[in-house]
């Protein structure tokens, strides 16, 4: 079967927000596939909106007078939508021309796609977006272990542009009542264990505008300490953590006190953080998640940027004419590695103080600095390192013998 552009139906719901719409619509009918199908749900009252979505009429936009927001939307739609594959997209929001085409090129390249989506920008004014076309450059995901790791690592994945196998769609809960109005992840974690996935890089594809009342976290959206914790919880068992010094377990745990610590503080009302301090959280999601509160990595920063040599282990295409670089499973001999590859800049982030080793006169150069007694990292970090010149000169002399 070839994908077109009729196998694909968008919907957008609105609310009083005529302007935005307007530019969102845009993005969408220009796209360079051609138009989809597209139906405007509009939430609200005001006669302007009425009239924007009648501007576009002459592509076949639709209206439906509708009551809620996106999860509304999604349940009404699910009765009756038809075509192979479905998106929802926020009436605020502005999509790359070349989106479609390449959602198309993935969607007749690869096998049982479950859902497709993108990397994204922020932006404020609508001037400031770069509409040059994006480049196709994309990951391609066969577990939902992929997805969710490469997701908790390196952040920045939209729900908006998700495209979703429709015969999914209609089973796939959404669970914001597991998960609160940050459901989204957890939502695309979930499809990801359903089939393959797509995850186009490229931010310039797709626009996040960002805009006063969007991050609310009164009582009414907030998110819950249950519902943070869930959250947390679900990439654990997704990323499969528990097997120690494995890619996900580092990722996860260089990771974890950073995004809980943020949430708590930015996406928790005052009254859930009064009746639950951050220490209590902290104590209360070990036990939940089922992990090792002694555990400490160091410092977030010193395995994240081995992290992100380590991500090239994702199965990347620079477009779709390109190999996929094949999965292998990560050992702690390439984290070893990779730490001692970049070993002088890891310490600088350490430190975030360049002076201190020119403090200490004593220090003849890094590895005694990083092995003394006040600045050395835990037993496993030394025997890492130690380890990893090892695996370096091995591989070194490996290739020098080639």
């Amino acid at each position: 079967m070839t994908y077109t552009i009729k196998d694909i139906k968008v919907f957008i719901p609105t609310y009083n927000r005529p302007n935005y719409l307007r530019q969102s619509i845009e993005s969408l009918v220009t796209q360079s596939a051609g138009c989809p199908d597209i139906t405007v749900y509009n939430n609200g009252t005001l006669k302007e909106t009425s009239n924007v979505i009648k501007e576009f009429e002459k592509y076949g936009v639709k209206e439906v007078k509708s009551q809620g927001g996106l999860l509304e939307c999604m349940v009404s739609v699910q009765e009756y939508v038809d075509s192979p594959y479905v998106m929802f997209f926020h009436d605020d929001d502005i999509l790359n021309c070349k989106y479609l085409e390449y959602a198309l090129k993935a969607l007749n390249t690869y096998e049982n796609i479950s859902f497709i989506t993108t990397k994204y920008n922020n932006f404020t004014n609508f001037c400031d977006i770069d509409f040059s076309p994006a480049k196709e450059e994309h990951y391609f995901f066969t577990s939902k272990k992929q997805f969710a790791t490469n997701m908790y690592l390196y952040e920045k994945i939209a729900m908006q542009t998700a495209i979703y196998k429709t015969e999914l769609f209609k089973k796939i809960p959404r669970e914001s009542d597991k998960y609160g109005k940050f459901f989204d992840w957890p939502y695309l974690v979930t499809f990801a264990g359903l089939g393959n996935s797509v995850l186009f890089s490229d931010e310039r594809i797709f626009n996040v505008r960002l805009h006063k009342g969007q991050w609310t976290n009164d009582e009414k959206s907030s998110w819950t300490i249950e519902q943070l914790v869930n959250w947390h919880n679900q990439f654990a068992k997704a990323m499969d953590i528990y097997s120690k010094e494995s890619f996900e377990y580092y990722t996860f745990y260089s990771k974890f006190n950073y995004f809980i610590s943020g949430g708590y503080n930015c996406l928790v009302c005052k009254k859930y953080q009064e009746e639950c301090p951050l220490e209590d959280l902290l104590e209360y999601a070990h036990k939940e998640i089922g992990i090792d509160s002694q555990i400490n990595i160091y410092d977030k920063r010193w395995i994240y940027l081995s992290l992100q040599n380590l991500a090239k282990e994702f199965n990347w295409r620079k477009d779709f004419g390109s190999e996929i670089i094949p999965e292998r499973p990560i050992t702690i001999e390439d984290i070893a590695f990779y730490k001692i590859q970049d070993l002088q800049n890891i310490v600088t982030l350490l430190l975030d103080k360049t002076s201190d080793i020119k403090k200490k006169p004593k220090y003849k150069n890094i590895f005694q600095w990083i092995f003394s007694s006040k600045n050395a990292p835990d037993k496993i970090h030394k025997n890492i390192t130690i380890f990893g010149i090892r695996i370096k000169i091995k591989r070194k002399n490996k290739s020098k013998n080639h």
